[in-house]
Parts: C-alpha cells; sequence; structure tokens
C-alpha cells in the first residue's frame, strides 16, 4: 500500500461507546482498517506516521485526520452503514441470547446485535475507506505548492515507522488529564520524609533514657559510683555535704578552744 510521499502522518480516531448499531459498525471498520491497512503503509512509506487512538467516550462517527508535509490537512468522517442483522441466523446459532434479549427488552437486544457483524462486510468497508484515504492523500501531495522546500522537509525527516500506535487509549489532551488516574503528592515529598539522622539519641533524649537497662553491669556500677558520691563529705551534694556544712558551721563559733559571743 503507497501513498503520496508528501503524506506526513495518517490518525485514526474512534470512541470507546456507541449508541447505535451504524456507530458501532463504524468503530470495527475503524478498527478493521488500523491493522491490516496503517501497518502496510507505515512500512512501505517510512515518512509517513500511523496512529489509532480510542477516545474513551461516547460517539458514533469514527473519523480520520491527513496531514501532508506543507503543514495542511483533511479530515474524512467513517460514515458506514452496518448491514441488516441477520436475525434468524442469530437465533439459530445461539437460543439462549434470543431468550436472554426476550426477558431484558429491546434494549438487550439490540446491545446483542451490536456485534452481530459480519466479517467479510467489515473487510469490505475497511478496504473502500482505505481506497478514498489514498485517493484523498494523493489529491493533497499533489496540490503541494512548494515543492523544492517540502522535498527538503521529507528528505529531512527521520523513519516514522519506528513509532507504532495502534489502539492507542486517549486520556486528554493536557498532562493534568493524561494523569488524573495516577495518585498526586500535594506536598514536598522531601519536606515529609522524616529525618533517621540521630534518631535513636533523640528519642533517649526526649524520654530521659540512657538505652541501658537497670539490670547491666553498666546500670550497676553507675549505682555504685553515685551512691559513693552521694556518701562522700567532701562533696558538695548530698547527704554528706550537709553534715560537713553543720559540723562547719558550729566549729565557727569556737577560736582556739574559746567560745566567740
Amino acid at each position: 500500500i503507497h501513498v503520496h510521499r508528501f503524506t506526513k502522518s495518517i490518525y485514526v480516531y474512534y470512541p470507546q461507546r456507541q449508541e447505535t448499531r451504524d456507530g458501532a459498525f463504524a468503530a470495527a471498520v475503524a478498527k478493521r482498517f488500523s491493522h491490516p491497512c496503517l501497518i502496510p503503509i507505515t512500512f512501505h512509506n517510512s515518512q509517513c506516521y500511523i496512529e489509532t487512538e480510542m477516545l474513551v467516550e461516547y460517539g458514533e462517527v469514527p473519523w480520520v485526520v491527513i496531514h501532508t508535509m506543507d503543514g495542511k490537512h483533511e479530515i474524512i468522517p467513517i460514515k458506514a452503514s452496518a448491514p441488516p442483522a441477520d436475525s434468524n441466523k442469530a437465533s439459530s446459532s445461539s437460543p439462549q441470547r434470543s431468550d436472554a434479549s426476550a426477558e431484558g427488552g429491546e434494549g438487550s437486544g439490540q446491545s446483542q446485535d451490536k456485534l452481530n457483524f459480519s466479517p467479510i462486510d467489515v473487510k469490505a468497508a475497511a478496504n473502500d475507506l482505505l481506497n478514498t484515504v489514498v485517493a484523498k492523500a494523493a489529491a493533497m501531495g499533489e496540490a503541494v505548492e512548494n515543492i523544492a522546500a517540502t522535498t527538503t522537509l521529507l528528505h529531512d525527516r527521520p523513519p516514522q515507522n519506528q513509532y507504532l500506535r495502534i489502539n492507542y487509549q486517549w486520556y486528554g489532551d493536557s498532562m493534568e488529564e493524561r494523569s488524573t488516574h495516577l495518585v498526586h503528592w500535594n506536598w514536598d515529598s522531601s519536606k515529609v520524609i522524616p529525618s533517621t539522622k540521630f534518631k535513636d539519641s533523640d528519642v533517649r533524649d526526649r524520654l530521659n533514657y540512657d538505652g541501658r537497662f537497670p539490670n547491666t553491669m553498666q546500670s550497676i556500677a553507675a549505682a555504685k559510683s553515685e551512691k559513693g558520691r552521694l556518701a562522700k563529705a567532701s562533696d558538695r551534694s548530698g547527704l554528706g555535704a550537709i553534715r560537713s556544712g553543720q559540723a562547719k558551721r558550729q566549729s565557727s563559733r569556737y577560736v582556739r578552744g574559746h567560745e566567740i559571743g
């Protein structure tokens, strides 16, 4: 499958959900056109970029967008009429489906008929769409005015057949819309991460705890040394200091055995 050498890209857009049988058939034609038609186009025409995007919305008319090297584009709507459903064949092949549609009403029966498309009809409609796209691309390529500058752009353009997107789901035009299904952090990560530097020592300082249990040898030795320090009279703290102070005040009343005052 060859298109005009000035064809820059071909995009196909089709909605995910449809309400009518014609809309479902048009979406099936767009999917069929994407696989056996667009892929040979990009491999036989390396300058042409292709992409098929599924829009997460309801719609009845898919469309094809053709871009040329000079910046122009054309939109081709895919308006395909669905062939009439063969009710006898559907009822004979799947009797349970007819019973379910009878119980569910007209809405459920219509939804089941949307998928009852013959591959031959879909292929024929896709081939007609391919002929329309190739003819439109040829007409747009022949209408290019500045052929020399467009040819320079063609030779400078890298091969586009290394980029291939088929049935690509589109989440939105902006980065915010495309990231709506992701978790958003509204704060700075560096500020909410707890600091682990000197974490144990900080916790022990807040608890007034040195990190040792009372039954360890270090704690017992520290208790003994503290007990001995409190018992010394030369120390300025503890019970020994109180007794030493009383003795000094009492001895200060006597000078060489004589009471003062």
